[in-house]
């Protein structure tokens, strides 16, 4: 909702399906390894993306939580390497 409200009608990926690849001179420079809920503008070097965690009519999710924690860190963690070798390139939301 914060992207589509603020992206004064720029294209956004909201359900990209494909893996989320940062390219330098048009060469793939880094791909990260799991598909995410959303990328502004594109999955192909994003400024934005981010993940939706949802967890409904369950009385037992602490491995689901556990699971959606574990995805969150290991996303961060890709961006974060890509940002110590290349810049700030992409944002986490």
């Amino acid at each position: 909702m914060l992207i589509e409200a603020n992206s004064k009608g720029l294209p956004c990926d909201y359900d990209p399906r494909e893996l989320t690849t940062v390219t330098q001179a048009g060469v793939p420079l880094r791909t990260l390894a799991r598909r995410i809920d959303g990328a502004f503008p594109s999955p192909v070097n994003p400024i934005a993306v981010w993940e939706i965690k949802e967890y409904y009519y369950t009385t037992t999710f602490g491995s689901r939580v556990a699971d959606g924690v574990y995805e969150t860190l290991l996303d961060g963690m890709e961006i974060e390497e890509l940002r110590e070798h290349e810049g700030d390139i992409v944002k986490c939301c």
